[in-house]
């Protein structure tokens, strides 16, 4: 809530009068955020099913249930993932920033579906598009280019190391397209505007 409310970590994002795709929406703070800035429309896609479940209460809270549509699948190649569900979204996160390679707990599984399949199913018009999917991005730049080269403007919240050779390659492509700048650059993470 900090990062997006009080620090503006999406602020450079031209959301006003777009329609937004958040890939990552997890409580359905930066879908609120887009919406109280002016988006038109926001698709908010979140796999877990407990941050999915505490969205969709902040966005009945907020009175904004009719601009944000909560998704809930994950983004990827199609078919199933597997989500931890009976820990906390804290423990799931510090283990993701910490680069655990295992979280043990009960699994639920959860959809995955392809960008181009979800701007298919919610009709979306791909204005800006807005990343923090704890490396999901990666897949979906170097399998689905040609869909995502479809929008104007991407925001992605990074979790790797900026020498590593994967960000690289992915800067390379999106350099193909788009103009990328960091805005943030930390030991945890990395936050990239793209656009034309």
């Amino acid at each position: 809530m900090i990062e997006v409310f009080v620090e503006e970590q999406w602020r450079f994002l031209d959301v006003k009068g777009r329609q937004v795709v958040d890939v990552g929406a997890f409580n359905g703070d930066s879908a609120i955020y887009f919406a109280v800035r002016g988006a038109e429309r926001v698709i908010a896609v979140e796999p877990h099913p407990a941050a999915y479940a505490e969205m969709l209460r902040n966005l009945e809270l907020n009175q904004l249930t009719d601009k944000v549509m909560p998704i809930n699948v994950a983004l990827g190649r199609p078919g199933h993932i597997e989500i931890v569900v009976d820990v906390s979204l804290d423990y799931v996160i510090d283990k993701i920033y910490k680069k655990s390679t295992k979280i043990r707990g009960r699994t639920a599984s959860v959809r995955s579906i392809t960008l181009a399949e979800l701007l298919r199913l919610t009709n979306a018009r791909p204005d800006v598009l807005k990343f923090d999917c704890e490396g999901c991005e990666f897949d979906i730049i170097n399998h689905e280019y040609q869909t995502l080269s479809m929008f104007k403007e991407i925001g992605i919240e990074c979790h790797a190391d900026i020498q590593s050779r994967k960000l690289k390659e992915c800067l390379a492509t999106l350099s193909q397209d788009y103009e990328c700048k960091f805005i943030k650059n930390s030991s945890k993470y990395a936050i990239i505007h793209c656009y034309r």
